[in-house]
């Protein structure tokens, strides 16, 4: 297994109050050697509160000589309120 990418995006967002929410989607991608060892690092990126993106193939060449690998995409959201210069963590169930 190799990590390909990963990403981390903070998006600020006010509301009617001006009461800043952060919310932090994190990306992670990876190559596998085999169906099985995707299969085997789902489960336990899930287990880690990630959520697949089903996409279990990549082409790592190009369109005309295409060369695919086992691939996995997740991605985890969370959301963060300030408050008092506090940031309290709360669960998006909406998102999760």
């Amino acid at each position: 297994m190799r990590v390909v990418k990963d990403s981390i995006v903070r998006t600020h967002y006010y509301d009617e109050h001006g009461t800043e929410s952060i919310i932090t989607d994190t990306i992670e991608q990876y190559h596998y050697d085999s169906e099985e060892e995707k299969n085997n690092h789902k489960k336990q990126m899930e287990a880690k509160g990630f959520i697949d993106s089903g996409q279990v193939r990549e082409n790592i060449a190009d369109m005309t000589n295409p060369v695919y690998v086992w691939f996995g995409s997740y991605c985890k959201r969370s959301e963060r309120k300030v408050m008092d210069n506090i940031l309290l963590q709360a669960a998006n169930a909406a998102d999760v």
